[in-house]
Protein backbone atom coordinates (compact mmCIF):
# COMPACT_ATOMS: atom_id res chain seq x y z
CA UNK A 1 0.00 0.00 0.00
CA UNK A 2 1.42 3.19 -1.06
CA UNK A 3 1.93 6.16 1.43
CA UNK A 4 -0.26 9.02 1.48
CA UNK A 5 1.14 12.54 1.32
CA UNK A 6 -0.25 14.92 3.43
CA UNK A 7 -0.77 18.40 1.82
CA UNK A 8 2.09 20.10 4.11
CA UNK A 9 4.38 17.59 2.25
CA UNK A 10 3.01 18.57 -1.02
CA UNK A 11 3.64 22.52 -0.33
CA UNK A 12 7.17 21.60 -0.84
CA UNK A 13 6.96 21.06 -3.90
CA UNK A 14 5.54 24.29 -4.67
CA UNK A 15 9.20 25.70 -3.86
CA UNK A 16 11.68 23.00 -4.96
CA UNK A 17 12.57 24.60 -7.90
CA UNK A 18 13.39 27.73 -6.36
CA UNK A 19 15.00 26.83 -3.40
CA UNK A 20 17.75 25.05 -5.11
CA UNK A 21 20.95 27.06 -5.58
CA UNK A 22 20.00 29.23 -8.54
CA UNK A 23 20.63 31.07 -11.76
CA UNK A 24 18.95 34.24 -10.64
CA UNK A 25 22.44 35.17 -8.63
CA UNK A 26 26.03 36.11 -8.51
CA UNK A 27 28.45 34.75 -10.67
CA UNK A 28 31.98 34.03 -11.22
CA UNK A 29 34.80 32.45 -9.72
CA UNK A 30 34.82 34.19 -5.79
CA UNK A 31 33.22 32.37 -3.06
CA UNK A 32 29.44 33.26 -1.72
CA UNK A 33 28.09 32.56 1.08
CA UNK A 34 25.21 30.47 1.03
CA UNK A 35 22.94 32.40 2.52
CA UNK A 36 23.08 35.08 -0.06
CA UNK A 37 22.94 32.49 -2.82
CA UNK A 38 19.88 30.50 -1.95
CA UNK A 39 16.51 32.19 -3.71
CA UNK A 40 14.05 33.42 -1.68
CA UNK A 41 11.47 34.17 -4.28
CA UNK A 42 7.84 33.44 -4.14
CA UNK A 43 6.49 30.10 -5.58
CA UNK A 44 2.36 30.15 -6.20
CA UNK A 45 2.86 32.45 -3.25
CA UNK A 46 4.88 30.37 -1.20
CA UNK A 47 8.04 30.38 0.38
CA UNK A 48 10.25 28.01 2.41
CA UNK A 49 9.67 30.28 5.44
CA UNK A 50 6.32 29.07 5.69
CA UNK A 51 6.68 25.57 5.73
CA UNK A 52 9.89 25.57 8.11
CA UNK A 53 10.28 29.19 9.93
CA UNK A 54 12.81 31.59 8.22
CA UNK A 55 14.99 31.44 11.53
CA UNK A 56 14.48 27.76 12.05
CA UNK A 57 18.14 26.01 13.25
CA UNK A 58 19.29 23.80 10.55
CA UNK A 59 18.93 20.80 13.04
CA UNK A 60 15.30 22.21 13.51
CA UNK A 61 14.80 22.35 9.93
CA UNK A 62 15.51 18.67 9.09
CA UNK A 63 13.29 17.21 11.97
CA UNK A 64 10.69 19.45 10.56
CA UNK A 65 11.28 18.28 6.85
CA UNK A 66 11.82 14.81 8.25
CA UNK A 67 8.60 14.60 9.85
CA UNK A 68 6.73 16.25 7.16
CA UNK A 69 8.22 13.28 5.02
CA UNK A 70 7.23 10.53 7.04
CA UNK A 71 11.08 9.80 7.99
CA UNK A 72 11.88 7.78 10.78
CA UNK A 73 13.62 10.12 13.86
CA UNK A 74 16.09 7.52 14.15
CA UNK A 75 17.08 7.37 10.69
CA UNK A 76 21.18 8.87 11.15
CA UNK A 77 21.54 5.76 13.69
CA UNK A 78 19.82 3.15 12.04
CA UNK A 79 21.96 3.78 8.92
CA UNK A 80 25.42 5.04 10.33
CA UNK A 81 25.11 8.36 8.90
CA UNK A 82 26.33 11.20 9.57
CA UNK A 83 24.17 14.50 9.41
CA UNK A 84 25.95 16.90 6.88
CA UNK A 85 25.91 20.28 7.33
CA UNK A 86 24.85 22.89 4.72
CA UNK A 87 28.04 24.64 3.08
CA UNK A 88 28.98 28.11 4.26
CA UNK A 89 30.51 29.23 1.27
CA UNK A 90 30.21 27.56 -2.20
CA UNK A 91 32.57 28.58 -5.77
CA UNK A 92 30.72 28.45 -9.19
CA UNK A 93 32.14 26.11 -10.89
CA UNK A 94 30.35 26.35 -14.54
CA UNK A 95 27.22 24.52 -15.30
CA UNK A 96 27.10 21.01 -15.25
CA UNK A 97 25.98 18.47 -17.63
CA UNK A 98 22.51 19.65 -17.97
CA UNK A 99 23.07 23.48 -18.07
CA UNK A 100 22.81 24.28 -14.41
CA UNK A 101 25.16 26.01 -12.53
CA UNK A 102 27.06 23.64 -10.67
CA UNK A 103 28.20 24.44 -7.05
CA UNK A 104 31.13 23.44 -4.37
CA UNK A 105 32.32 24.17 -1.21
CA UNK A 106 36.03 26.28 -2.40
CA UNK A 107 38.71 23.73 -1.49
CA UNK A 108 36.66 20.75 -3.04
CA UNK A 109 36.17 23.39 -6.47
CA UNK A 110 39.53 23.46 -6.68
CA UNK A 111 40.65 19.55 -6.34
CA UNK A 112 37.74 19.18 -8.76
CA UNK A 113 39.48 21.09 -11.18
CA UNK A 114 42.35 19.53 -11.30
CA UNK A 115 40.65 16.40 -11.30
CA UNK A 116 38.88 17.01 -14.31
CA UNK A 117 42.15 18.90 -16.19
CA UNK A 118 44.23 15.73 -15.28
CA UNK A 119 41.46 13.22 -16.58
CA UNK A 120 41.11 15.45 -19.71
CA UNK A 121 44.55 15.05 -20.01
CA UNK A 122 44.48 11.82 -20.13
CA UNK A 123 41.72 12.07 -22.64
CA UNK A 124 38.94 10.95 -20.26
CA UNK A 125 36.26 13.95 -20.33
CA UNK A 126 34.01 13.90 -16.93
CA UNK A 127 30.86 15.85 -16.90
CA UNK A 128 29.27 16.48 -13.21
CA UNK A 129 25.48 16.25 -13.32
CA UNK A 130 24.92 17.93 -9.71
CA UNK A 131 27.20 19.46 -6.71
CA UNK A 132 25.95 21.64 -3.72
CA UNK A 133 22.14 20.73 -2.63
CA UNK A 134 20.35 22.78 -0.21
CA UNK A 135 18.34 20.62 2.49
CA UNK A 136 15.12 22.09 1.08
CA UNK A 137 16.11 20.80 -1.84
CA UNK A 138 16.88 17.45 -1.14
CA UNK A 139 12.85 17.01 0.59
CA UNK A 140 11.73 18.07 -2.64
CA UNK A 141 13.86 15.63 -4.67
CA UNK A 142 11.94 12.85 -1.93
CA UNK A 143 8.87 14.65 -2.22
CA UNK A 144 8.85 14.30 -6.40
CA UNK A 145 8.96 10.08 -5.87
CA UNK A 146 6.59 10.44 -2.96
CA UNK A 147 4.04 11.55 -5.88
CA UNK A 148 5.18 9.52 -8.29
CA UNK A 149 4.47 6.91 -6.03
CA UNK A 150 7.19 5.19 -4.70
CA UNK A 151 7.42 4.39 -1.01
CA UNK A 152 9.88 5.99 1.72
CA UNK A 153 11.28 3.28 2.13
CA UNK A 154 12.10 2.18 -1.46
CA UNK A 155 13.49 5.72 -1.94
CA UNK A 156 15.65 6.44 1.19
CA UNK A 157 17.19 3.05 -0.02
CA UNK A 158 18.81 5.13 -3.20
CA UNK A 159 18.27 8.77 -1.88
CA UNK A 160 19.77 10.27 1.56
CA UNK A 161 17.53 12.05 3.89
CA UNK A 162 17.48 15.45 4.32
CA UNK A 163 20.27 16.66 6.51
CA UNK A 164 22.35 13.25 5.58
CA UNK A 165 23.46 14.14 2.14
CA UNK A 166 26.58 14.68 0.93
CA UNK A 167 25.90 17.09 -1.09
CA UNK A 168 24.80 19.37 1.43
CA UNK A 169 28.59 19.87 2.00
CA UNK A 170 29.08 21.21 -1.55
CA UNK A 171 31.95 18.29 -1.47
CA UNK A 172 30.02 15.94 -3.16
CA UNK A 173 30.03 15.46 -7.27
CA UNK A 174 27.19 13.42 -9.00
CA UNK A 175 29.45 12.71 -12.16
CA UNK A 176 28.81 10.59 -15.56
CA UNK A 177 30.39 9.79 -18.85
CA UNK A 178 30.00 12.06 -21.78
CA UNK A 179 28.43 9.21 -24.16
CA UNK A 180 26.50 8.37 -20.50
CA UNK A 181 25.14 12.33 -20.97
CA UNK A 182 24.45 12.15 -24.81
CA UNK A 183 22.25 9.29 -24.14
CA UNK A 184 20.65 10.18 -21.26
CA UNK A 185 21.58 7.37 -19.40
CA UNK A 186 23.10 8.61 -16.77
CA UNK A 187 23.47 8.31 -12.67
CA UNK A 188 23.45 4.34 -13.53
CA UNK A 189 25.65 1.16 -12.20
CA UNK A 190 26.25 1.01 -16.11
CA UNK A 191 29.00 3.93 -15.19
CA UNK A 192 31.32 1.45 -13.53
CA UNK A 193 31.76 0.12 -17.20
CA UNK A 194 33.05 3.39 -18.06
CA UNK A 195 36.52 4.12 -18.62
CA UNK A 196 35.52 7.66 -16.42
CA UNK A 197 34.85 5.19 -13.73
CA UNK A 198 38.16 3.11 -14.53
CA UNK A 199 39.91 6.56 -14.38
CA UNK A 200 38.40 7.78 -11.31
CA UNK A 201 39.29 4.40 -9.47
CA UNK A 202 43.18 4.70 -10.44
CA UNK A 203 42.97 8.22 -9.69
CA UNK A 204 40.33 10.18 -7.89
CA UNK A 205 42.52 9.51 -4.34
CA UNK A 206 45.41 11.67 -5.67
CA UNK A 207 42.95 15.04 -5.68
CA UNK A 208 40.82 13.80 -2.53
CA UNK A 209 37.92 12.25 -3.88
CA UNK A 210 36.56 8.77 -2.76
CA UNK A 211 33.34 6.86 -3.57
CA UNK A 212 31.10 7.13 -0.90
CA UNK A 213 28.51 4.22 -1.44
CA UNK A 214 29.98 1.03 -2.71
CA UNK A 215 28.44 -2.28 -3.61
CA UNK A 216 26.69 -3.68 0.07
CA UNK A 217 27.70 -0.57 1.86
CA UNK A 218 27.22 -0.54 6.14
CA UNK A 219 25.20 2.48 5.15
CA UNK A 220 22.04 0.50 3.50
CA UNK A 221 22.01 2.84 0.19
CA UNK A 222 22.49 1.67 -3.30
CA UNK A 223 25.51 1.22 -5.17
CA UNK A 224 27.02 4.36 -6.17
CA UNK A 225 29.70 4.35 -8.43
CA UNK A 226 28.82 8.20 -9.60
CA UNK A 227 28.96 10.00 -6.27
CA UNK A 228 32.48 10.81 -5.46
CA UNK A 229 33.11 13.33 -2.01
CA UNK A 230 36.45 15.59 -1.59
CA UNK A 231 37.53 14.02 1.88
CA UNK A 232 41.35 15.53 1.70
CA UNK A 233 43.46 16.27 -0.81
CA UNK A 234 47.37 14.07 -0.90
CA UNK A 235 48.69 15.80 -3.58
Amino acid sequence: MRAQIPRAKKDVSLFVNAINLGSHFLRGAQPYPVSKLKLKQRVRGLTASTLIGSRTSERAKVRALSQRLGIDARYGAKHQLAPQCEAQLLTLCGLDGLRREFWLEPQAALAWRALKAAAQADGVRLVEISGFRSIEYQAGLILGKLRRGQTIAEILNVSAAPGFSEHHTGRAVDVCDSDELANRSFLTEAFELTESYAWLVQNASRYGFTQSYGRDNRHGIAYEPWHWCYRQRTL
